[in-house]
């Protein structure tokens, strides 16, 4: 039932995490200064004032701070994590997550703030980012972002809107306009409306995941280049948006929107229940288990990779892997006295690998001819099981036999 933790309270002390409860409604500055070992924090409370003056300086441990979906805190700001002037560094905090609700936050001083996971229900507005900023990660039901919040040079890398819906009010717009760091954005809920203006001049947004919306709207003007000059990275140039931008779409409809607005610019690729892994980019990017991807024009011709151009979309069609069906046979079957075993692996695909291996700790060697391989048994009695292991390619599914 502890309501206040007063300054000074634990500086200096031992603590290796910290998680402060429900019941918590105030921390004074310097709780928790030079707390060294310390490297989470947690923070449950219901109705929270921090005094965010060097609450966590000098904790030189501390890299995350969770914030749980009940909690509600009045202002999380830079202050809290240092530096003190006098004494104590500023803490390396490189993970914030707010899964509650904060009114006021700002981490524009926080330097080593990298990474910001935050309820799409908080609103914030200026720059209250570090310039070596990264990933922007949003969740909840909704975002409720501003117009132009993050136009012109606001430091994000990384963008991933994980909200279950993404509309904005019509009068909400150019959100991340001209934005000269933006690389990559993924929105993963299933009716985004993307707003007027959004990616308007984004030079370097290589790619845009889409394929998992069922319901898209693109705003007017969301892609293509900005020529107002209160926007100009190069003085007397205009903000190109990035010609060969991948931007991927649930179906044939999604990539009609999309066209439309793109114009000329953009290479859009139609999944066809496909599934996008972030941390790979173009063509790679794309999968579905079992299956092999081959990518066509609209009239069903494939195209290779290296024909890929702008201005153009592609499909994605899948033809289902082959299961190899592998057999492995041991000669003799039956043995007395110990003595050598040969296996015969047959309709092994020309493609892929096969390893080959025996329980009871017995070794199996390769032969010089191809499927055969031996095996040395001890004088014992005992049954011996012998596994063929094939490992497939993008044509073949992986596959074991005994």
């Amino acid at each position: 039932n502890v309501q206040t933790i007063n300054s000074y309270a634990f500086c200096g002390s031992g603590l290796t995490a910290l998680v402060l409860p429900e019941s918590v409604k105030k921390v004074e500055n310097r709780a928790f200064e030079a707390c060294t070992s310390l490297t989470k924090v947690t923070i449950n409370a219901a109705e929270l004032t921090l005094e965010n003056r060097n609450t966590f300086a000098g904790c030189s441990s501390l890299n995350t701070v969770v914030t749980s979906a009940d909690s509600k805190i009045k202002e999380l700001n830079a202050g809290a994590f240092g530096p003190d002037k006098t004494n104590y560094a500023q803490a390396p905090v490189e993970s914030i997550e707010i899964n509650g609700t904060v009114d006021t936050l700002n981490f524009s001083t926080l330097s080593s703030l990298k990474s910001l996971t935050i309820n799409g229900k908080n609103t914030w507005s200026g720059n209250v980012l570090p310039s070596g900023f990264e990933n922007l990660v949003i969740n909840g039901d909704n975002w409720n972002i501003s117009g132009y919040q993050f136009a012109g040079k606001t430091p994000i890398k990384h963008l991933i809107v994980s909200t279950d819906e993404f509309a904005t009010s019509t009068d909400k717009q150019a959100a991340f306009r001209s934005n000269p760091n933006l690389e990559t954005a993924q929105f993963t809920g299933k009716t985004v409306k993307l707003q007027d203006k959004m990616f308007l001049g984004c030079t370097k947004l290589n790619w845009l995941d889409l394929s998992a919306v069922d319901t898209l709207t693109v705003g007017s003007g969301c892609f293509g280049d900005d020529d107002n000059e209160n926007y100009e990275v190069v003085k007397g140039e205009p903000n190109k948006f990035n010609e060969n931008c991948v931007i991927y779409a649930k179906d044939a409809t999604a990539a009609q929107v999309l066209r439309t607005n793109l114009g000329t610019k953009g290479i859009v690729l139609v999944v066809n229940g496909g599934t996008v892994n972030f941390s790979k980019t173009g063509l790679a990017a794309v999968s579905k288990a079992g299956y092999v991807l081959t990518w066509t024009s609209s009239n069903g011709t494939p195209v290779p990779a290296t024909a890929f151009e702008a201005g153009n979309t592609y499909y994605a069609k899948w033809t289902e892997k082959t299961t190899p069906a592998i057999a492995i046979k041991a000669t003799p079957d039956t043995l007395t006295g110990g003595g050598s075993v040969e296996l015969t692996v047959t309709d092994v695909p020309s493609e892929g690998t096969v390893e080959v291996t025996c329980d009871n700790g017995i070794s199996v060697t390769a032969t010089e001819t191809a499927g055969k391989y031996t095996a040395q048994l001890p004088n014992a009695t005992k049954d011996y099981t012998f596994t063929a292991k094939y490992t497939g390619t993008d044509n073949y599914n992986d596959v074991e036999k005994t």
